[in-house]
């Protein structure tokens, strides 16, 4: 044996712990012990290696509980933790652990997806309700969480498909990764002569930029992508993330005249501090989605192979 499974074989000496989930060792003591093998043999970074090592450690109802998870949470460890966590967990102080730190989100942030005005737990993977007084006062971009980096975001993006993954009422931020569908309950943005589009979001230049996606046409069949960028709509046949939910949680305003509004999180990029929205613009019959800077006079939206700038758009708001 070599690699990792001689790493794994080195513990058959060691006192064995087993987790089956019922009864005998409780889910924080397991989620420690892993931690002490994983720190022992310097793999506190290798969330692979670590969630293997978990499965050796599960049996019973655990392990059949187990098998049940999708491969992003049986292979990597931080996604496993959290979900033994939800699963074992009582709700108690000691079992609030959160995957993305929220410590820096500003008291301007809010979240979607509230019922009777309740003040929501603080769940980063939510999108947020941007408070915004008047238009003339733009939403800085520092005020949101948002991921440091593209690992960051794709990882955060995972979690998000696993926690609300078929919740047809949650509005999220859905990861769509290359071989993955659009899901059928993406919100709808704009249509151009019977062609309906959904706005995207994808990392580009170290931030999270605003597209489009169709999965319809005259000569296609398979899922379009394109971001809008400095002066171009580029094609994209990366990761993204698609909006998806309930379309009636969400309305859409003319923020010049609104008044205060809560905005839908869309993105930032680097090199402007103001929050980055979803907006659509109409063009006589077509509407296209596209995106503005928060207190911005003028969006952008792309069409055929080029980035348009328009001062008449509407941003997507809460409703």
């Amino acid at each position: 044996m070599i690699g990792k499974e001689a790493d794994l074989a080195a513990f058959g000496a060691e006192e064995e712990f087993i987790f089956n989930g019922v009864d005998g060792l409780g889910h924080q003591d397991f989620l420690q012990q892993i931690r002490r093998k994983a720190f022992k043999e310097g793999k506190t970074r290798d969330d692979a290696w670590m969630a293997d090592l978990a499965v050796l450690h599960m049996s019973g109802e655990a392990l059949a509980w187990f098998e049940t998870l999708p491969d992003d949470v049986q292979k990597n460890w931080s996604n496993l933790k959290r979900a033994i966590i939800q699963k074992y967990g009582d709700g108690s102080a000691s079992d609030q652990i959160q995957p993305l730190q929220a410590a820096n989100i500003a008291t301007t942030r809010g979240y979607g997806n509230v019922e009777n005005n309740a003040t929501p737990p603080v769940d980063p993977l939510l999108p947020a309700r941007i408070r915004i007084a008047n238009w003339d006062t733009p939403a800085l971009a520092s005020t949101i969480y948002f991921p440091s980096s593209e690992r960051d975001w794709i990882n955060e993006g995972r979690q998000r498909k696993w926690k609300f993954g078929g919740n047809r009422s949650m509005v999220y931020w859905h990861l769509v990764e290359p071989s993955d569908p659009v899901p059928d309950n993406a919100i709808s943005v704009g249509t151009e002569s019977g062609v309906t589009f959904y706005s995207l979001r994808a990392w580009h230049e170290g931030g999270l930029t605003l597209g489009k996606i169709t999965t319809q046409g005259l000569f296609w069949r398979a899922k379009r992508a394109w971001i809008i960028w400095h002066g171009r709509e580029i094609p994209w046949s990366g990761s993204f993330e698609v909006l998806v939910g309930d379309q009636s949680a969400v309305r859409w305003i003319r923020p010049q005249v609104t008044g205060s509004f809560e905005a839908v999180e869309g993105g930032f990029e680097a090199g402007n501090s103001k929050a980055l929205l979803v907006a659509r613009f109409e063009l006589g019959n077509v509407v296209q989605p596209g995106k503005v800077f928060s207190g911005d006079f003028h969006g952008y939206y792309g069409w055929w192979n080029k980035e348009s700038v328009q001062g008449n758009f509407q941003v997507l708001a809460w409703a």
